[in-house]
């Protein structure tokens, strides 16, 4: 039995705190995206003490359908709770929109 459990665990996908996704609706030709967002490397610590947040991601996303951008900022707090976020040329959706309609792209 320890082989076949050790197996089974190196097949899985880990479930890492480092890691955030973001689903997204591309306005152009409406493909779904995932986005896996790294906390230690794709979101940037801001120094600005008048800022509220902590945190902010500025990210490119390319549609893999259309080549369409979406341009998204995320600011976060010090928890990483999200506190404002903006999709220009995409939208945000949620994982269940994502899972529930045809199958999207992953990035």
């Amino acid at each position: 039995m320890g082989l076949i459990n050790f197996i089974k665990r190196f097949f899985q996908t880990p479930q890492d705190s480092n890691l955030i996704s973001i689903y997204l609706r591309d306005k152009k030709c409406n493909e779904k995206i995932k986005v896996l967002v790294r906390k230690s490397y794709d979101i940037q610590p801001l120094y600005e003490e008048e800022e509220e947040a902590a945190y902010r991601l500025s990210k490119v996303v390319i549609c893999n359908k259309c080549y369409n951008k979406i341009y998204l900022t995320m600011d976060f707090d010090r928890n990483f709770n999200l506190i404002k976020e903006e999709a220009r040329g995409g939208e945000f959706i949620t994982e269940e929109e994502y899972n529930n309609e045809k199958t999207g792209s992953d990035l």
